[in-house]
């Protein structure tokens, strides 16, 4: 079955990344563990196919491939910041990729989507939802992981596009397209930017074996 291409928007945002792709590929490194602890537990299986979806340098696949998993892909619409995940982390670099021609045709156990839905607009966010899980393996093991900010302080003011978008709004568009929220949970910002908060979610189909987090 050949799905839709999940296109984010290019201008200024893919330039804000171009540009300082250097930059960011020391900033994210800085994070720690990132989402690393929630992956695993979500998806024990090292052999499941794993897809980072907006993978930026590739951090939390290269922390992945540490831990011995083997079936991974990242995608990232700037080329920019893939050169630089292929250089700070050599032993992923066959795994990162800026066209998705490599995923047009491919279904994952997993899906993670991390700092991409604040680029979205409001009015695009249901539609990007639903290309987006077209990726996902229809199947009651296969999940969503998403990681979005939900507060940004001055984010009017960014170089980049940003919109934020309420838990409840996410929730909704996800269950329209048949899939349920078995854990939400609140984090402040990794990197100490002051008043910046995120949301994490896991989705996956109501059948889903996944234990929902308290």
């Amino acid at each position: 079955m050949t799905k839709n291409v999940v296109v984010v928007e290019s201008d200024p945002t893919s330039h804000y990344y171009s540009h300082n792709a250097a930059r960011l590929a020391e900033e994210y490194d800085r994070a720690g563990d990132g989402l690393l602890p929630l992956i695993v537990k979500i998806c024990p299986d090292e052999s499941a196919r794993i897809l980072d979806y907006g993978c930026g340098t590739g951090r939390d696949l290269a922390r992945l491939h540490d831990r011995g998993y083997t079936n991974l892909m990242g995608y990232d619409p700037s080329p920019e910041m893939i050169v630089a995940g292929r250089a700070k982390y050599p032993q992923i670099e066959n795994y990162l990729h800026h066209e998705l021609t490599n995923i047009a045709t491919a279904f994952f156990d997993l899906m993670i989507c991390s700092a991409v839905l604040q680029h979205i607009e409001a009015g695009k966010l249901s539609a990007f939802l639903k290309k987006l899980t077209s990726y996902l393996r229809p199947s009651a093991s296969s999940h969503l992981l998403l990681s979005y900010a939900i507060q940004w302080p001055g984010y009017e003011k960014e170089p980049r596009r940003v919109f934020l978008h309420s838990p409840a709004e996410v929730r909704l568009a996800l269950h329209e397209l048949g899939l349920s929220e078995f854990s939400f949970t609140t984090s402040q910002d990794s990197l100490s930017r002051a008043g910046r908060e995120w949301g994490v979610g896991v989705y996956g189909t109501p059948a889903s074996s996944l234990t929902a987090a308290p």
